[in-house]
């Protein structure tokens, strides 16, 4: 079956979220510029099955465009954004304990699927509790 890929632009403002980009007008063009150089780049990969404007660069304005250009280039594939969701086809969430994805499985009010983005981060050579994640993405249609 294959490996689903999620392509992410060279965004990430970590560290300086609050300053840069959000709606600063002097850094719209820089920000679509990552989305263009990540879509031309990568749309021909049949494996990418959904863009993501960034990492860790907060929301504003700059990514409502970011967003916004990349519907009309390529309106085949959803978008991810795990800073600001709004702009997002799918709810992405950095590191949720077991407990709040199962509660985002259960609740059928939530219309987005729950893509958990960034979950395994670990230096060396021990990462755990793996398992009880993916029992959750099994368990739930809406879940990963």
């Amino acid at each position: 079956y294959g490996l689903y890929v999620m392509d992410e632009a060279n965004l990430e403002t970590h560290g300086r979220l609050d300053e840069i980009p959000q709606s600063r007008p002097e850094w719209k063009e820089a920000v679509i510029d990552r989305q263009r150089s990540m879509l031309e780049r990568s749309k021909n990969e049949t494996s990418i099955i959904m863009w993501s404007l960034g990492n860790e660069s907060s929301g504003g304005k700059n990514f409502e465009h970011a967003a916004n250009w990349i519907r009309e280039k390529d309106p085949t594939r959803p978008i991810h954004y795990e800073p600001y969701r709004d702009v997002a086809d799918v709810y992405g969430r950095m590191y949720r304990t077991i407990e709040e994805m199962e509660s985002y499985g259960q609740d059928k009010d939530n219309k987005k699927p729950y893509i958990q983005c960034e979950y395994a981060h670990a230096m060396g050579n021990s990462v755990g509790n793996l398992q009880k994640y993916w029992d959750v993405f099994d368990k739930y249609d809406n879940m990963q």
